[in-house]
């Protein structure tokens, strides 16, 4: 909501959102308490993955700089926690928070969307300031489209793992291009 500048959230912001992400995914009343109140200086999409499709259609709010702000602050709270946190924990964390927010801050929307941010079309911000999501038309979409959709999510998870997969990294990887291969599918280039 209120930024520090152009690219960064204001330090007394971030702080509130670390404090959530080092609660994780408690359901109890100090969570319900941490999101009230990250509620009052963050919009849901400020803590949403900062994809291209995501700020095409308006579910991100944040500059890439500002995610990445949240994202190294998180980890660095989670690696002072008990036993060290992977990186991933603290996206993983950031990305609940944001459906926390959202279920809180935009009802209606959360609930058509089924609470998943690819059933949303677009987000706009009303009369109020509030974030609201309209969810996509239905579309069936192609079992070998639905296939390869799978297949490129698991890539990227595997280049995204690859320090937690240590040893086991390469042989994983390499089996994935096999069958893509065999499949001829189009490998995404790593990011």
């Amino acid at each position: 909501m209120v930024n520090l500048s152009n690219t960064l959230f204001a330090s007394e912001h971030v702080a509130i959102a670390v404090d959530t992400v080092a609660l994780g995914s408690k359901q109890d009343v100090a969570m319900a308490k941490q999101l009230d109140l990250l509620s009052t200086v963050f919009n849901w999409t400020d803590l949403t993955g900062h994809t291209e499709n995501n700020v095409k259609a308006g579910k991100c709010s944040a500059t890439k700089e500002g995610r990445e702000q949240l994202i190294t602050q998180s980890h660095n709270r989670l690696k002072r926690g008990k036993g060290i946190k992977t990186r991933a924990e603290a996206v993983s964390r950031l990305s609940k928070a944001s459906l926390a927010l959202w279920a809180i801050q935009d009802t209606t929307g959360f609930e058509e969307c089924n609470g998943k941010l690819s059933n949303v079309k677009v987000v706009e911000k009303d009369a109020e300031g509030v974030m609201r999501a309209t969810k996509k038309d239905a579309v069936d979409t192609p079992i070998l489209e639905k296939r390869a959709k799978q297949f490129k999510g698991l890539h990227s998870w595997i280049t995204n793992h690859e320090e937690e997969l240590d040893g086991e990294y390469a042989a994983t990887l390499k089996a994935l291009l096999a069958a893509m291969e065999v499949l001829k599918m189009t490998v995404p280039a790593k990011v």
